[in-house]
């Protein structure tokens, strides 16, 4: 929340990121900025996820790692290489995931860039990621897209 509370409180953050984290049911003003939800294993978006998703007004995405755990982004991913569940993907391509998804998103919303098409749908390096844009609703039950 320290994100979307920053990006609500201060006009001159353009972007949040949100890492797994919990979003509480509380109400959020509508907000202009880019957000990034990064989720993993999402297998059902909280009630304050959905919430805050329809008060997002800006570019938006959520981006669900498929089979992660809570401390799939963090530094114990490499410190405790082989525990923490990521997937299909391993922890190398995970890593990978995570980092690319975020450099698009940054790139898009702080330089300019255009959206690149890992951010608009499945990707058949990440076919393990489900992705849902600015144009579609946070369902309650994610769906799984098949990759390009």
């Amino acid at each position: 929340m320290t994100a979307i509370l920053g990006v609500e409180a201060d006009t001159r953050i353009k972007a949040g990121i949100i890492l797994d984290g919990v979003v509480p049911e509380t109400p959020v003003k509508p907000l202009a900025a880019a957000v990034l939800l990064l989720a993993a294993e999402r297998e059902q978006w909280s009630d304050g996820e959905l919430q805050l998703w329809g008060r997002l007004h800006g570019p938006r995405f959520a981006v669900n790692l498929r089979g992660a755990e809570h401390l799939t982004p963090t530094d114990l991913i490499w410190l405790a290489k082989g525990v923490i569940k990521t997937g299909k993907m391993g922890p190398e391509r995970t890593i990978a995931a995570i980092r690319d998804y975020i450099s698009t998103f940054l790139d898009a919303s702080l330089l300019g860039a255009p959206t690149n098409l890992l951010l608009m749908g499945p990707s058949r390096e990440y076919s393990e990621v489900e992705v849902t844009t600015s144009e579609q609703p946070l369902l309650q039950q994610p769906r799984i897209a098949s990759a390009n």
